[in-house]
């Protein structure tokens, strides 16, 4: 019999109630100034973390314990922007995006104002948990939290070490006409977050897996 193992998938909602912390898209962030790209280009908000709420689904220490997660990334609808995003697992890779391609912000100040979108605008999207059943050796393809790497993507040896896997994004999650976001409507993106940090803020790293 094969093994079975469960997942926090991560599904839209329009029901308040059932609000996880998560939310997909979204028009304006509590930061100081919208984020831009080395390009100078405004990024686009893929997904907002309220931490206080969401931390119940999470491994402890994984998010800190309060403040919102923002995540964006870089977005052109119509022109090609794949490799600014995503990488094969290298840690070049990484420095690369992380140079500012896609920003990972963790705002602690819930007073503070709202920058609203410079650019593309997902409608913005409440979502909510829900428990899947898989096979172990199953390729997970949805948006989901995760506690371990997913099979399908492949990290050097010194990322693996110093980073959890903590999200799974799945692009067809998000509404039309947004289904592109990572420019493939197949494509997943993983939000990596330091093993060791602070407990009140958090520098991840956000990018795109094409396979």
């Amino acid at each position: 019999m094969s093994k079975i193992k469960t997942v926090k998938r991560i599904v839209p909602t329009s029901d308040l109630n059932k609000h996880c912390g998560i939310t997909l898209g979204g028009s304006q962030a509590k930061v100081e100034a919208w984020p831009k790209n080395p390009d100078h280009l405004p990024l686009t908000l893929v997904m907002s973390i309220n931490c206080s709420l969401a931390k119940l689904y999470f491994l402890p220490d994984t998010i800190p314990n309060n403040g919102i997660i923002y995540i964006f990334s870089t977005y052109h609808p119509g022109e090609y922007f794949l490799d600014l995003i995503s990488t094969s697992g290298s840690i070049e890779d990484l420095q690369f995006i992380s140079n500012g391609y896609t920003q990972v912000i963790h705002s602690e100040d819930l007073e503070a104002e709202l920058i609203k979108s410079e650019t593309y605008t997902i409608p913005e999207t409440y979502a909510k948990i829900v428990d899947e059943h898989f096979e172990v050796d199953d390729f997970v393809v949805c948006s989901m939290i995760t506690s371990e790497t997913p099979k399908q993507i492949s990290l050097e040896k010194y990322i693996a070490k110093n980073y959890n896997v903590a999200l799974q994004i799945y692009s067809s999650d998000f509404p039309i006409p947004y289904k592109d976001i990572f420019y493939l409507t197949d494509a997943n993106a993983y939000l990596l977050i330091p093993k060791r940090q602070s407990p009140t803020t958090l520098k991840g790293v956000f990018f795109i897996s094409p396979s």
